[in-house]
């Protein structure tokens, strides 16, 4: 599959080359514009054009004043989404033409006949000379292209699943599962931060988590599954170590196999919750891996688009609501709203689902460690806001600056549909 989209990237890149270059053979002059940004394709003289792959130059003397880069564009068409202007002059000079006239008949949008005469007097007209330098976005067009090959055939090859039946239950439950801050990739020697961590223990930590959750939730009657992905999924969000902000993190340097190893242990996790009831998947974007945890939710669509058991919610919001009967609770990773703002946001974002609530409830990660608040609004009724626990092991940074101690475990939450929260559940695997 790889070689396939391998060869499919090449192919389109060299004709996207092709396309975009517009060359005569001897690649010096062009007879229409630049670009093929859409509409004119009437040929026009007097564009010259200096090519070096990447970056271009074109020498343009056109009949139209331009004073900003929107009249350039729109003057030479010049196709934004696959070229950045760098910078541009314009001079103004006049031009001596042929002072002509032009008598077209047209039926239904077609010339069926015209003749053009010559008067014999010159016209004096302004021109002006456009001179602009052009790059190539590369890694734009690189980005879109490998991204929308791999989509097509993820949804080509999404793996298809039989729809599983469920029991019936008269008085079903919602199950929240919560992994929080996972930091996967993360190196922690044991000697420097008190405790050795890897890929490898990492994996092994959430799957004993699960398997305790999955013990526990035994007899219970489960109707449906929530399960947020994302909060920190990732330790970084680059090939370079770095979040997303450009944090230099301690970090496994195998990028690729990091990606790899979260995308196979979220579809693992989504899996086996599936044998309990059908999984609703929400993606909370975090501070350390944000654009990661999009191609995540990106490809966990494609991978689940076929599979009646699992939703996955992808969308672009930071924060996100889930309602289950008179239970409404709101995700966001923590790292950017006031805390205090959290409730009277609830209000006014999803004023629906608030007006059928009764029990309102935030929860958060970044902090990895537990806390409780009550906050209430100018509404009436009060919403719970909940940080909660990690899984994952302090590094070097969080041992030096005392960050140290805290419980590390995963969390999950049953609801009744008119009772609220009935119990809280700790998932605390052993420690390598």
């Amino acid at each position: 599959m790889l070689d396939a989209l391998s060869k499919k990237f090449n192919k389109n890149r060299n004709t996207i080359r092709a396309y975009l270059a517009g060359l005569d053979s001897k690649g010096i002059r062009v007879t229409r514009p630049y670009t093929n940004g859409g509409g004119n394709t009437e040929p026009k003289s007097g564009y010259v054009l200096s090519n070096t792959g990447d970056h271009t130059e074109i020498s343009a003397e056109v009949g139209e004043r331009i004073r900003t880069e929107s009249d350039l564009i729109r003057v030479l068409n010049i196709d934004t989404r696959e070229w950045k202007i760098d910078r541009f002059t314009v001079s103004k000079s006049e031009a001596t033409r042929k002072d002509r006239q032009v008598d077209w008949e047209v039926e239904d949008g077609v010339v069926v006949h015209g003749r053009v005469r010559d008067t014999g007097r010159l016209r004096i007209e302004p021109t002006f000379n456009v001179k602009v330098w052009l790059s190539r976005k590369t890694k734009e067009i690189r980005n879109v292209l490998v991204v929308d090959d791999i989509k097509a055939d993820l949804k080509k090859f999404s793996h298809k699943y039989s729809k599983i039946k469920y029991p019936k239950l008269a008085d079903g439950m919602l199950l929240e599962v919560e992994f929080p801050d996972l930091h996967l990739g993360k190196l922690s020697w044991g000697e420097e931060s008190g405790q050795d961590s890897d890929l490898k223990i990492q994996t092994k930590r959430v799957h004993e988590a699960l398997g305790q959750l999955m013990s526990y939730v035994k007899g219970f009657p489960i109707e449906r599954i929530l399960f947020p992905l994302g909060n920190d999924f990732w330790n970084s969000d680059d090939k370079f170590g770095n979040t997303t902000a450009g944090t230099k993190m301690s970090e496994d340097t195998r990028w690729k196999k990091t990606y790899r190893a979260g995308r196979v242990l979220a579809v693992e996790m989504i899996d086996r919750l599936s044998t309990i009831a059908p999984v609703d998947v929400l993606i909370i974007t975090g501070n350390h891996s944000e654009q990661r945890e999009f191609f995540l939710g990106d490809a966990l669509w494609c991978w689940y688009r076929q599979n009646p058991n699992v939703t996955i919610n992808n969308d672009a919001k930071t924060r996100k609501y889930y309602s289950f009967g008179k239970n409404l609770i709101g995700f966001v990773h923590g790292n950017t709203e006031k805390v205090s703002r959290l409730a009277s946001l609830m209000a006014g974002e999803v004023p629906d689902l608030w007006s059928k609530s009764t029990y309102r409830e935030w929860h958060l990660g970044h902090l990895h460690h537990k806390e409780e608040t009550v906050q209430k609004t100018h509404e009436d009724g009060s919403v719970v806001i909940r940080v909660l626990r990690s899984l994952s092991p302090p590094d070097s940074w969080h041992y030096e600056h005392g960050f140290v101690g805290n419980v590390q475990a995963g969390e999950a939450f049953l609801w009744d549909r008119e009772k609220g929260l009935v119990a809280q559940l700790t998932l605390t695997p052993g420690r390598d």
